[in-house]
């Protein structure tokens, strides 16, 4: 298992991630966290997980991907994708381009 730092983020934030076999999980201030992308990925079961803070979010698609499934959430709230798109706040051509792909 590997344990290292390095800056990412805005303002040069710290992560640490670790990495073994297929998976890899960023950390901040011990929470589960990542800003720019999945904090939790395991690319032997092609599962990926947003987290914001230790808790599942994302506000521009699913925080939660297993293969070909999706799991929509904001701020540790799970949501089908029609409550979740009325939700969320990301910009309207983002939208229209999610409505398309899940709606």
């Amino acid at each position: 298992m590997k344990n290292y730092k390095r800056p990412k983020g805005k303002n040069d934030h710290k992560y640490t991630i670790y990495q073994y076999g297929g998976l890899t999980q960023y950390y901040r201030y011990g929470t589960l966290h990542r800003e720019e992308g999945p904090a939790y990925i395991d690319n032997t079961s092609k599962h990926k997980i947003y987290y914001r803070y230790g808790t599942k979010h994302r506000a521009d698609g699913p925080a939660e991907i297993i293969g070909d499934e999706t799991d929509f959430y904001l701020k540790g709230i799970r949501y089908d994708f029609s409550s979740w798109i009325t939700k969320t706040d990301a910009p309207d051509d983002v939208k229209a381009h999610l409505i398309l792909l899940y709606g």
